[in-house]
């Protein structure tokens, strides 16, 4: 985490305007790691245009349940906040057709009122095997960036990578651990479980991730300078 410059004329920043989480490109369903994987990434809009109503498994959970990971994050991230102490506020933004890319312009976020602006972006959505030998387990995998920045000046005061369930020990990010009650044996095991229990580990997710932003970009230790 890096830290604004702090003086004596400067003050906590109390306000944060959070860009809406997009929804992802695709939906993750894949046995990694083997020659042979189960499934692979399915583009977000056909399941929720209910192509996927009639099917077992996750893509099917989603379709029939209508969940929106994009929404329940933003939701959560206000909530995370708010808990802090921190006023929130929602704004859209255009991320020309990549929602896993964290926004390079923040001078056109209409974040009046705000002295930070909370960016997290949707690289990975679904559930998956690590390795089909050592980690043949599925379990929800979720990957974000996130990144906090100045209002007035875009000075970025906090960015990471978050990768929930699914750990890539090849790349460097905040590893948080799925609880067991939404891991599974194999696909067969995956498929068979019911729609609150596929949703549930997403919802999971999206609360832990949540929690972690709002701990660790700590903004109630950030200062930011007023005239």
């Amino acid at each position: 985490l890096a830290r604004a410059d702090q003086s004596a004329n400067s003050s906590e920043i109390s306000a944060v305007t959070i860009i809406r989480v997009p929804e992802p490109r695709e939906i993750v369903v894949m046995g990694k790691g083997s020659l042979a994987m189960a499934f692979g990434a399915i583009g977000a809009a056909a399941v929720a245009a209910d192509a996927y109503t009639n099917q077992k498994g996750l893509l099917g959970a989603i379709a029939r349940t209508k969940f929106s990971f994009a929404d329940q994050l933003t939701q959560d991230l206000s909530a995370a906040l708010t808990a802090r102490g921190l006023k929130t506020q929602l704004v859209n933004a255009d991320r020309n057709g990549r929602p896993d890319k964290l926004l390079e312009d923040y001078s056109v976020i209409p974040a009046t009122g705000s002295d930070a602006i909370l960016d997290v972006s949707m690289v990975t959505l679904g559930y998956s095997t690590e390795h089909f030998l050592f980690s043949p387990h599925w379990r929800p995998d979720v990957s974000v960036r996130a990144s906090l920045v100045l209002r007035a000046t875009s000075q970025r005061l906090y960015e990471e990578r978050i990768m929930y369930g699914l750990h890539n020990p090849l790349m460097s990010a905040a590893k948080l651990d799925a609880p067991k009650q939404y891991q599974f044996a194999d696909q067969d095991a995956m498929d068979a479980a019911d729609d609150a229990t596929l949703i549930g580990g997403l919802k999971e997710a999206s609360k832990a991730i949540a929690a972690h932003v709002a701990k660790n970009m700590r903004p109630t230790d950030i200062k930011v300078e007023t005239p």
